[in-house]
């Protein structure tokens, strides 16, 4: 039998290889080494040498492919309007371009906000569960912030009925028949708290704190504008009665007050009108009110007003 040519012998002493034996027989490995040999054929020679895998070349269709990507920063350009393109970053920054077309965009959160829970600012909203607004920061800067801000602005152009609102919040509940809720149901809750974390320094001064500010105004933003408004309110609270029965009923309700100074109530110049009987449990103060202890023929009196008629109630001093 004649002897085969050195080009196709293999004479690599391994324990998966032997002389004679076909390459589909041999052991499969899964992976290389830098340093781990493969045969190769010189054609030029007409030998079978070796080759490590650090060495071995890259084909050149491989290498074209290499060459044509994207460079860690490359510009790549829609029209002539260059577009950053950094792939170090992940960023692909579309300034400058006009109408963008694409299908459907799919994300599973933005900023650790989980997709299902995005609300779109252009529809109508509804939130299943708690809407949880978080804002904190830490500042040694003079500056105003909102945490949470709802611009509502309509013009009007015709003589319509319209009834605009800014922020509604309504809450329902229904007690079955023979059941008892012994909790309660409440339409808004704002809380201003100092001294609430127990692990943060709250030890200086703050200038004022407000639960609630109501502000109804006429600004003079356009000195041009003479609005009218036939009736201003600054708290409107209306209590209905329609069926069942309801115990007792407050329209305003104010517990007790604290600090060094203290007023339930402090008003600025404007009638008090009240609808019904007034009872008041302490001292009445009519502090700025024009009376003297004395005869009351003179000045020993002050001035009430009932229906339109004024009344003297002489004083005695206690």
């Amino acid at each position: 039998m004649a002897q085969e040519p050195q080009s196709q012998q293999i004479g690599l002493k391994d324990k998966n290889m032997i002389p004679n034996k076909k390459i589909s027989e041999l052991t499969e490995i899964t992976s290389l080494d830098n340093a781990d040999l493969i045969p190769a054929v010189d054609i030029s020679e007409g030998t079978t040498n070796k080759i490590t895998l650090a060495n071995f070349p890259i084909s050149p269709k491989i290498q074209d492919a290499l060459d044509d990507k994207a460079d860690t920063d490359q510009t790549l350009y829609i029209g002539t309007t260059g577009i950053n393109l950094n792939r170090a970053s992940g960023t692909l920054n579309l300034a400058g371009i006009g109408t963008l077309a694409c299908g459907a965009i799919t994300a599973t959160s933005y900023n650790g906000v989980l997709a299902a829970n995005l609300l779109d600012k252009s529809a109508n909203e509804t939130i299943n569960g708690r809407y949880h607004h978080n804002t904190s920061y830490t500042t040694d800067t003079v500056l105003s912030y909102t945490g949470l801000q709802n611009d509502f602005t309509k013009r009007i152009q015709g003589n319509i009925t319209d009834y605009g609102v800014g922020l509604r919040l309504t809450n329902f509940a229904y007690v079955d028949s023979g059941f008892t809720d012994n909790g309660y149901l409440q339409g808004l809750t704002i809380s201003s708290i100092r001294n609430y974390n127990s692990g943060v320094d709250d030890s200086g001064t703050l200038n004022g704190l407000w639960g609630i500010r109501v502000v109804v105004s006429h600004d003079n933003n356009n000195p041009t504008a003479t609005p009218v408004t036939n009736t201003m309110y600054g708290i409107n609270i209306i209590s209905l009665l329609q069926t069942g029965s309801v115990g007792t009923s407050y329209g305003l309700k104010i517990d007790n007050m604290v600090g060094t100074t203290q007023y339930a109530i402090h008003t600025g110049t404007g009638t008090c009108h009240f609808g019904d009987d007034v009872t008041v449990a302490g001292d009445l103060d009519l502090t700025g009110t024009s009376y003297t202890a004395g005869d009351p023929t003179t000045t020993g009196y002050f001035t009430i007003k009932v229906d339109g008629v004024n009344y003297k109630v002489p004083c005695v001093a206690a």
